[in-house]
């Protein structure tokens, strides 16, 4: 299995990141214009662990490619795992 890690350095609290990274409703903000991303499923305030996402994305040559993801598991406020189920 591929795992991608990352980090990033913000200029804020970690209660504040974590209140914008964890909500999808941002999830359109901060995927890059250029990937056509497009959301399907309704989506709560506030995610939780077992929550499936369902959206469309055009990562290569306009093409749509449907994805879904699963939120697997949370620890707040330092991280979240979602696993790509499909895509």
């Amino acid at each position: 299995m591929y795992t991608l890690k990352t980090r990033q350095i913000l200029k804020t609290n970690i209660e504040e990141a974590w209140e914008y990274f964890s909500s999808p409703l941002n999830l359109s903000k901060i995927t890059p214009e250029t990937m056509g991303f497009k959301i399907l499923s309704e989506l709560p305030e506030k995610m939780y662990s077992g929550m499936i996402i369902q959206y469309t994305l055009k990562p290569l040559l306009g093409i749509p490619v449907r994805w879904v993801t699963e939120i697997s598991q949370i620890d707040e406020p330092n991280y979240f795992i979602d696993n790509q189920l499909q895509g």
